[in-house]
């Protein structure tokens, strides 16, 4: 019937066609992981790119003194990006919560604005309620 040598032929080619198959997916799952480190890297960079666009066209967009800080913000972070090619972390984070707090801040002033106890307190046609 069978013979020993086709026997371990075939045995052979399975063993070459299960290490080609495992290489496939070594390198399926590198892959993978590359492109995985690459899209994060990726919307972490673009997520700082979309805030410091933001904040920088929040503080031109209405020139007062209220919009004072974003342009700040705006202008420290870009200045500290073309120095030193990147922003630590830390000072992106601070910006970041900082930003956050003021522009809460203002939402809710505006959002109590609303009601007519302070509306009494400071009337529409006043300088300072604007």
């Amino acid at each position: 019937m069978f013979d020993e040598d086709s026997v371990s032929v075939l045995g052979d080619e399975e063993e070459l066609e299960e290490g080609t198959r495992n290489r496939f997916l070594v390198e399926l799952e590198i892959l993978v992981t590359k492109t995985r480190q690459m899209l994060g890297t990726m919307t972490t960079t673009g997520a700082k790119v979309l805030l410091t666009f933001l904040l920088g066209l929040t503080g031109i967009m209405f020139p007062s003194l209220s919009s004072l800080p974003y342009l700040l913000c705006f202008q420290l972070l870009c200045t500290w990006w073309a120095w030193s090619g990147q922003v630590p972390p830390l000072l992106f984070r601070c910006v970041s919560v900082m930003s956050l707090v003021y522009s809460a801040s203002h939402f809710l002033l505006v959002y109590f604005y609303q009601l007519p106890l302070l509306q009494e307190a400071w009337p529409p046609n006043r300088t300072s309620a604007r």
